[in-house]
């Protein structure tokens, strides 16, 4: 037998004992799709069809993090989350999993084509899995519940990106219209700055649009809201934790100035009745915009539309009830603050990080880091017995 055979037998064997292992942990549906993969390209035994699958199976695998207690523990939020959504109109994928960098972030990673070659085409639809990336600010795997409302946010990318093309829709004759009315005002302005107007216009198309290819402002926006549809106080907690210190007004495609990004998150909370916990991001929002210079001061308050924002927020809070995405509500606050987490309750994720916000501050650090310790060691043993 060739070297090169010998050689790629052995990396399928040590590959498939890899994917052998995944087995009794969330990891498995995927591992059998992988080996699918690989068996599905060796049948021929041409190294050439072989090899590219093989390194695009590792790589996948390369992904996954390690599989100890805080894994089990975050993929069990994870998959409460899921299986609450699944309750409405949307049936979330079983493979959403979480792994872990220094920062929250959301990536679709697409699985190697299981099928034969000569069915292959451009509009072929290839099986997805979705990481959730927790940041780890720690060396030690204890996780930080505070933190964790940004949870709910990576999974409004998940949400967004599988469901979101009907709200987006929604909005295209709602950012037309909106420009239109401004370009005919501008129509009365002097020829400089008539001029400077129309290019704050375009770039309110550009950076508002659903259909533009340079702007994720709208996904944010939404996603930013999802969270504190979903947590309420402890979503502008952590948020404004993270924020605070932040440049306001930098633009960019991927993220809407954070003065912008605390403006709508401000507005959603009063749509939501969320209003008395946002004083740090109004003062902070106030302090920002006494500080901006007076040549981007119309820019930003044209780009910052009080009125696209204002339609666009009423747009995502019908659009997230229409799909039964369970809401937070005042008297949500009360039941959790005087109970224990339920491991039963389908809103278990939202509540847990609504008690960790309650606790920290009805108590001393000592007292909550002590509490949040036994909840995540009694969870964890409870999904690994």
């Amino acid at each position: 037998m060739p070297r090169r055979i010998q050689d790629l037998q052995a990396s399928i064997q040590s590959t498939e004992e890899r994917i052998k292992a995944l087995d009794d942990t969330p990891l498995k549906p995927i591992g059998d799709l992988l080996v699918d993969a690989i068996r599905t390209s060796s049948v021929e035994q041409k190294p050439d069809s072989i090899e590219p699958v093989l390194d695009y199976v590792i790589s996948i695998l390369n992904r996954f993090p390690e599989l100890t207690k805080r894994f089990y523990f975050d993929a069990s939020l994870i998959q409460s989350i899921s299986d609450t959504w699944s309750q409405g109109k949307i049936k979330c994928s079983k493979m959403i999993i979480p792994s872990y960098r220094n920062s929250w972030a959301h990536e679709i990673v697409r699985m190697p084509y299981i099928g034969k070659k000569g069915e292959l085409t451009i509009s072929t639809k290839f099986q997805t899995i979705d990481l959730i990336y927790i940041r780890k600010k720690y060396k030690n795997e204890q996780s930080n519940l505070l933190d964790y409302p940004w949870l709910f946010h990576e999974m409004g990318h998940y949400l967004i990106a599988r469901h979101g093309r009907p709200l987006f829709d929604s909005l295209i004759p709602v950012i037309e219209e909106r420009t239109n009315t401004l370009e005919l005002r501008a129509l009365a302005d002097r020829d400089v700055a008539r001029v400077r107007a129309k290019d704050t216009i375009d770039e309110i198309r550009k950076m508002w649009s659903p259909i533009s290819e340079f702007s994720l402002w709208i996904h944010e926006i939404a996603i930013d809201t999802i969270g504190l549809w979903s947590c309420g106080p402890a979503y502008i907690n952590s948020y404004h934790a993270d924020h605070e210190d932040s440049d306001p007004f930098i633009i960019r495609t991927d993220h809407p100035p954070v003065a912008i990004r605390t403006y709508a998150l401000i507005e959603s909370a009063k749509k939501l009745g969320w209003s008395e916990y946002t004083k740090p991001l109004t003062s902070a929002l106030k302090t920002w915009e006494r500080t901006i210079p007076d040549s981007e001061h119309n820019r930003y308050k044209m780009l910052r539309d009080k009125r696209l924002i204002d339609n666009y927020l009423l747009m995502i809070c019908e659009y997230y009830s229409n799909l039964g995405v369970p809401r937070l509500e005042g008297k949500d606050i009360e039941r959790i603050s005087n109970q224990g987490v339920d491991m039963d309750s389908q809103t278990l994720t939202a509540d847990l990080i609504v008690k960790a916000w309650l606790i920290q501050h009805e108590k001393d650090d000592v007292a909550y880091q002590t509490w949040e310790e036994n909840i995540v060691n009694e969870i964890t043993e409870l999904i690994t017995q």
